[in-house]
């Protein structure tokens, strides 16, 4: 799974080891710090066996369930991009505009 909100940008898997945990991962320290305390403040792992989200905890698929909820109670704004704006900044708000619209080929 992946998800973007206005706190950052995760990629979430089941762990391999056990299917009740899933491995929650970022690109930036930034991102995962944002959401630590929804989280339970796990133990942080950096540069783990995927280099492409190099910042990730382990946390209860619970916990995961939990925080993804507490993160859809945040929305409250109109304009997702510039909700991003202003929280993370032009680049990142740019950054995944054009996310979205390398999508639109699924149309």
């Amino acid at each position: 799974m992946w998800l973007v909100t206005t706190r950052g940008f995760y990629s979430v898997v089941c762990s391999s080891d056990d299917p009740e945990v899933v491995v929650v991962g970022t690109r930036t320290r930034s991102d995962l710090d944002s959401i630590l305390g929804l989280l339970g403040r796990p133990r942080m792992v950096e540069n783990g066996a995927d280099g492409a989200f190099p910042f990730h905890v382990r946390v209860p698929l619970e916990t995961w369930a939990r925080a993804v909820g507490a993160l859809a109670r945040e929305i409250k704004y109109p304009t997702f991009t510039e909700a991003v704006a202003e929280k993370q900044g032009d680049e990142r708000a740019g950054a995944y505009q054009r996310a979205a619209e390398a999508f639109d080929s699924i149309e």
